[in-house]
């Protein structure tokens, strides 16, 4: 949880597209995946290891074997094709809500369409 006193100071960067390079809401995300291979790379996680570990008593170690579940190989084309999607999703979503046109405004802050 964030204190009160915590300060988050997000990079917002320049990409040459007005419409994402005018909102503050998308204009510090990360960009979806250009390839599969980026896609691949995102999606791979890796299971925490230490070495020292070996030397814990079997009850111990048995109960950190369950971290494996948490190891994932994006093999399949489908995974990669997902993260590329709900980035793309993502993006979109916050595209309408941009606080700094009058069509935003009025939907972060619930105002009627007219």
């Amino acid at each position: 949880m964030l204190s009160t006193s915590t300060k988050l100071n997000p990079a917002y960067r320049t990409i040459g597209v007005p419409e994402i390079d005018s909102n503050p809401l998308i204009a510090h995300l990360k960009l979806p995946p250009d390839t599969g291979d980026d896609a691949f790379l995102a999606l791979g996680m890796q299971p925490q290891f230490d070495a020292s570990e070996r030397k814990l008593p079997t009850a111990i170690r048995r109960l950190r074997v369950n971290r494996l579940r948490r190891f994932f190989i994006p093999t399949l084309p489908v995974h990669r094709r997902a993260l590329i999607e709900i980035c793309s999703q993502v993006f979109d979503g916050y595209m309408a809500r941009n606080p700094m046109t009058a069509e935003g405004q009025s939907i972060l802050y619930g105002a009627r369409s007219t």
